[in-house]
């Protein structure tokens, strides 16, 4: 069981991309759905832990901005309202950061505009670029680094799995180009504007040079946002697990290594034909109950289309004929400076098709009703609730690894096959429509590992409250 630190929670409000860079783990880089329903659940996290609460959260975030403004080891550098120490642990790949904010009042948040992009790229959401705009894609992610300048205190952290550091000029600013090789994203780019205080992040796929990667940041160009109303995708970060330990602060209000591992009671564990409240903001209005869990060994081919998959040309590649392909698990371990793969076994891939009834008491006509349920495996602890089980199946675990692989047909194990969207494509997928007084059946389809099967559950109502969530065991 892993326990949950003050930068677990940082790191699920942070995007996917940032999970990987610094929890060192095999992460998606769809952008998903998954990005809003984590956000809220865990800045209600935060709120429901006073250890945890907003003014330590922003004040490790803000710290966290200025992880690198050197490179070498023990060198003290000063940009305008930052101050940072970083050293070089020698004999490990691990960098200590120390940062002190220095000055007084308030840096503005900013509009950034990418003047040059990698040909064929396209913003297909706020900062975030893709080839050809394709939504959910890899490529970049640009980010405002800045912070509102209403804290004074010291924090120190480690960041793990560097494979080298590069200082430089990149136009007016000064650049840390961090390395981690073998990544998705084994690029990040942290600009210092010293005059103004402002600080940029990007980050880049691999498909990304990194000679493109510079070009980038050289014509990138900033405004400041003086009108309140306007807003902008806020950089958060994260120290990580594996990737990083939050050492502590000055002030002593949290102590390092404060755990809290999330369970789900027992009483949240529903049967087949148990009704249960929707958890997106209609509980008052939309009841759901799982009627039927089938596995199966073949899929329905023919009901597969543009408008009933999250990502066709995925799902079709994952199929032999009728049958979902094996796949041969693999797990990520830090090795000599680069994050390598193993090749575990093959496993085999069983079709788990779930027909859930959702029904609308309500008067009003709705037509974003979520449904989005993942599918993971649960445990039972001594208590009886239910805790998330990160093993992978048939490996030890040790000090350098750094996560397996999933069935990638679709990301975050969310069902690959959902028949009622109202959507089509992958942009709002799993949000359905549903009238006033109307009983509906779906339909959603999942891949899941033959061999993970006997403690697997549908989680519904992920994002809301803990105590809104959901399980339904698949093998029942």
């Amino acid at each position: 069981m892993k326990k949950k630190t003050t930068a677990y929670f940082l790191k699920h409000i942070g995007r996917l991309r940032e999970t990987e860079w610094f929890d060192c783990a095999d992460g998606e880089h769809l952008f998903s759905q998954k990005y809003e329903l984590e956000k809220e659940k865990l800045l209600r996290s935060l709120e429901k832990h006073p250890g945890r609460g907003a003014k330590r959260g922003a004040a490790v975030a803000a710290a966290a901005l200025a992880l690198t403004m050197t490179a070498t080891a023990g060198v003290y550098a000063a940009v305008s309202m930052f101050r940072v120490d970083v050293t070089e642990t020698e004999g490990t790949d691990q960098v200590k950061v120390r940062v002190e904010k220095d000055g007084e009042g308030q840096i503005l948040p900013i509009k950034i505009t990418a003047n040059y992009l990698p040909e064929g790229y396209q913003e297909w959401e706020e900062g975030k670029y893709s080839l050809n705009g394709v939504f959910g894609g890899t490529g970049l992610s640009i980010t405002d680094g800045g912070w509102c300048a209403d804290w004074n205190e010291t924090v120190e952290y480690i960041l793990n799995d560097v494979s080298d550091v590069e200082t430089l000029q990149v136009g007016d600013a000064q650049g840390v180009l961090i390395h981690r090789e073998g990544y998705d994203y084994p690029y990040r780019m942290d600009l210092y504007y010293g005059d103004s205080g402002h600080v940029i992040i990007v980050d880049a796929s691999r498909e990304i040079s990194r000679e493109e990667l510079l070009k980038v940041c050289e014509n990138l160009t900033y405004t400041e946002l003086t009108d309140s109303n306007e807003t902008v995708t806020a950089y958060q970060f994260d120290a990580g697990e594996n990737g990083g330990s939050f050492l502590g602060s000055t002030d002593g209000e949290e102590e390092a290594g404060e755990t809290y591992v999330e369970a789900i009671p027992a009483g949240q564990v529903k049967k087949l034909n148990e009704s249960f409240a929707d958890g997106y903001g209609f509980a008052d209005a939309v009841q759901l109950k799982v009627t039927d869990i089938r596995v199966t060994d073949t899929v329905d081919v023919d009901k597969l289309t543009e408008e009933t998959t999250g990502d066709y040309a995925s799902v079709m590649e994952h199929l032999d004929g009728t049958t979902l392909k094996p796949y041969q698990r693999t797990v990520s371990e830090w090795k000599d400076k680069k994050l390598v793969e193993r090749v575990l076994d093959t496993v085999h891939v069983k079709n788990v098709e779930v027909t859930v009834e959702v029904t609308n008491s309500g008067d009003e006509n709705l037509d974003d009703v979520n449904m989005q349920p993942r599918w993971d495996r649960y445990t039972a602890g001594q208590d009886g609730a239910f805790v998330l089980d990160e093993s992978i199946p048939g490996y030890e675990e040790t000090g350098a690894s750094r996560g397996g692989s999933r069935y990638d047909i679709q990301a975050d194990n969310f069902a690959y096959y959902f028949d009622s969207s109202a959507y089509g494509g992958s942009t709002h997928f799993y949000n359905m429509a549903l009238d006033a007084g109307e009983t509906r059946t779906v339909h959603l389809w999942f891949a899941i590992p033959e061999d993970e099967l006997g403690n697997s559950y549908l989680q519904f109502n992920e994002g809301s409250d803990l105590e809104n969530r959901v399980l339904v065991k698949i093998i029942q």
